[in-house]
C-alpha cells in the first residue's frame, strides 16, 4: 500500500511537471495565451502602464474623497439654510403678529381719543348751555 501511494505521488508530480513544460515541444500543440514573450522595451511599457494605472487609482480615490467631502459640505449647508428659513418664517410670523397688535393698539388709541373729544365737546356744550341759561335767568 505504501509503495502504491509513493508511486501515485511520483506519477502525479511528474504529471504536473509535464504541464509546466514549454508548449510546442514534444508535449503537444502550443497554447496561444501562454506563449507571449516580452522584450525589455515592452516590459518597460507594461510597467509604465501599471504605474499609470496605480496613479489613476490614487487620483480616483482622492477625487472620490473630495466628492464625499463636498457632498458632506453641501448637506451641512442645506441644513443650515433650512434652519435659517425656519427662523425667517418664525420672525415673519412674529412681525405679523406684532403688526396686528400694533394696529389694534393704534385703533384703540384713536377710539379713546375720539371718545375723549366727544366727552370734552359734551362738557363744553353743557357748560355753555348752563352759563347761557344762568345768564338768561339772571336777566
Amino acid at each position: 500500500m505504501k509503495r502504491n501511494s509513493l508511486l501515485l505521488v511520483l506519477l502525479l508530480t511528474s504529471w504536473t511537471v509535464l504541464f509546466g513544460q514549454v508548449p510546442g515541444s514534444q508535449y503537444g500543440p502550443p497554447i496561444k495565451d501562454s506563449m507571449t514573450c516580452y522584450t525589455p522595451t515592452e516590459l518597460r511599457a507594461v510597467a509604465m502602464s501599471l504605474v499609470n494605472g496605480q496613479e489613476c487609482d490614487t487620483l480616483l480615490k482622492i477625487a472620490h474623497q473630495a466628492i464625499v467631502y463636498k457632498d458632506t459640505t453641501i448637506a451641512s449647508q442645506k441644513r443650515t439654510i433650512e434652519k435659517q428659513e425656519v427662523r425667517q418664517l418664525d420672525t415673519e410670523h412674529l412681525a405679523d403678529e406684532y403688526k396686528g397688535q400694533k394696529e389694534a393698539a393704534e385703533q384703540a388709541l384713536k377710539d379713546e381719543q375720539k371718545k375723549k373729544k366727544w366727552i370734552l365737546a359734551g362738557w363744553g356744550s353743557t357748560t355753555i348751555i348752563l352759563l347761557t341759561l344762568t345768564f338768561l335767568a339772571l336777566l
